[in-house]
């Protein structure tokens, strides 16, 4: 069966440079760019794709979010990020979220070939840099980042706090009570000590947990 590919790329430079590399290297593949995520996910749900490569472009909660829909939506595709920077707490998420491969735009032509020949044979794929990062961040990360304490939901609302969204914005976007959001809040302060808003958000820059530390 012919391999299908789906590219995720605003900007236009990457994307046609993605889409022009991998239809060189690999002739036999159908590959197709979608210009944003709203582009993408429609696409997913009409074609099935075994590869989703994706630029994160400082939209790292929306990706992280669609590489969960994807597990949900078609559990056999993989997903590969590709980053300007190998920021170990992104790759640590995305992994966890269900990401196979990680990519710096600093990586050689050919670590994105390599890439997507294992994702496609059913292995992960992180280069060199990306597993150095992400050795040093779980080796230091629980002692040295208070959010590590977090789980997976406390770590969202941590970062959606610090983005500036309201707990009631925060219930409605997550699909959680008001109550439920409010008791996340007072986990989350108690575990890393941080209790206002403007901390949170200070915090969140500072460990380039949100999209505008970029």
């Amino acid at each position: 069966m012919k391999k299908s590919v789906l590219i995720i790329a605003e900007h236009t430079m990457v994307g046609e440079f993605l889409l022009t590399f991998l239809q060189e290297q690999f002739k036999d593949f159908t590959i197709i760019r979608a210009t944003s995520l709203n582009n993408a996910r429609d696409l997913l749900h009409s074609i099935s794709f075994n590869l989703v490569l994706t630029d994160i472009l400082g939209n790292e909660n929306s990706v992280i979010s669609l590489i969960k829909e994807i597990s949900i939506i078609s559990p056999a595709t993989r997903c590969l990020l590709v980053s300007a920077e190998a920021n170990a707490i992104w790759i640590d998420r995305a992994l966890r979220a269900g990401a196979f491969g990680f990519l710096t735009k600093s990586c050689a032509s050919g670590e994105i070939v390599k890439a997507v020949d294992a994702l496609l044979q059913g292995r992960s794929h992180l280069p060199p840099a990306v597993i150095q990062s992400l050795s040093e961040y779980v080796a230091n990360g629980k002692s040295s980042y208070p959010h590590s304490a977090l789980s997976k939901r406390e770590l969202e609302i941590f970062v959606q706090i610090g983005n500036g969204n309201s707990l009631k914005k925060i219930s409605t976007d997550l699909k959680l009570s008001a109550n439920t959001v409010g008791v996340h809040k007072h986990n989350i302060s108690k575990k890393t000590g941080i209790k206002s808003t403007a901390k949170i958000a200070h915090y969140c820059i500072e460990h380039g947990l949100l999209s505008s530390a970029a």
